[in-house]
Parts: structure tokens; sequence; C-alpha cells
């Protein structure tokens, strides 16, 4: 894909259009990997009430007017892109650690 020289200094949301719940990626990656993983939370993490939107939701209707961009991929298809790429490169990930 190569974008027209109008699209150079603006800013696209290039999201599927489709919200999808933490749960729905949780379920997703354990079908990638063929494991049942846990889910665990860290009540430092937990948003306050009403600090930050619930939802969020991707508006590519300026990118497909003005550039003709679509989505290629599904989130189960990235998901699983994104799986491969790091397994292909572990030595790059501490995954026992949490960097803030």
């Amino acid at each position: 894909y190569h974008a027209p020289e109008t699209a150079f200094g603006q800013v696209y949301n290039l999201g599927t259009g489709k919200d999808v719940t933490i749960g729905e990626i949780v379920d997703a990656v354990r079908k990638i990997v063929g494991k049942e993983l846990p889910v665990i939370t860290d009540p430092s993490r937990i948003r306050p009430a009403k600090s930050e939107v619930m939802r969020l939701l991707s508006d590519n209707s300026k990118a497909r007017r003005e550039i003709g961009w679509e989505p290629q991929v599904s989130i189960e298809e990235g998901l699983a892109k994104t799986t491969d790429w790091i397994r292909a490169h572990l030595k790059m990930y501490q995954p026992d650690r949490y960097v803030r």
C-alpha cells in the first residue's frame, strides 16, 4: 500500500472499527497458543472509577474516504501474527518483569 501525497502530515485512525473486550482478546490468545492461560489482576493497575474511558473504538472512516485504506487482517489473525513474531524473538522479552 502506498499512501497518496495528500496523506502526509495527516492523522488517521487505522483500527478495524470494531471494539473488542480484554476477555475476547484473552480467549483468542488462549486459542492461538493452545493453552488455558490464567488471568491475573494486579489491583495497583486497575483504573480508578471515572478515570478514563472504558471503551475505545477506532473510527477509520477518514482513512477509508481520503486514502482508500481498509483493514486487511482480523483481530485473531493479527494476534496470531504477533504471537508468531514474539515466539521468533523470545530473547527480547522478560515476561516475568513488569516495567512501568
